[in-house]
């Protein structure tokens, strides 16, 4: 099982699937977003995804609770849940804030080097979040 290298499991999943599951919830997460959070950590630093865990982060970057793994409570009812393809559903995303970086930079360096991140299968355009997912497909999703 991959665990992240700089990342705690609460910063990727919510309170309730942590108080639940304790250091187990890693196997919600598909290893291809770890290794590439890991990646993108690596390349420009600091990354915030999930806040609820701490004050401080709070007071910095809002509470964060579904950034990462969302479950149900998510979705506001579970025919939303069932009916949602969303890749955060399935541990395959992260809304990330790059700390040090504009995601509009992050953005076109993924774009533009794919081979950087090659585990990277879509992003999401026009929001002041890096949203990536490692969904099966080729090329680049740009959405």
């Amino acid at each position: 099982m991959y665990r992240c290298k700089h990342f705690d499991i609460r910063e990727l999943v919510p309170e309730q699937e942590y108080r639940t599951m304790g250091d187990a919830a890693w196997w919600l997460l598909d290893t291809r977003m770890l290794i590439t959070l890991d990646a993108l950590h690596d390349r420009y630093g600091i990354i915030i995804v999930n806040t609820w865990h701490s004050q401080r982060l709070q007071q910095h970057y809002g509470f964060r609770d579904q950034s990462g793994y969302r479950n149900r409570f998510h979705y506001g009812s579970m025919a939303q849940y069932l009916r949602s393809h969303s890749q955060h559903k399935y541990g395959r995303a992260a809304d990330s804030l790059i700390i040090g970086s504009t995601a509009a930079q992050v953005r076109k360096d993924i774009i533009d080097n794919p081979e950087w991140f090659p585990l990277i299968g879509a992003i999401e355009d026009n929001v002041n979040w890096l949203h990536f997912d490692v969904r099966n497909c080729e090329p680049l999703m740009v959405f």
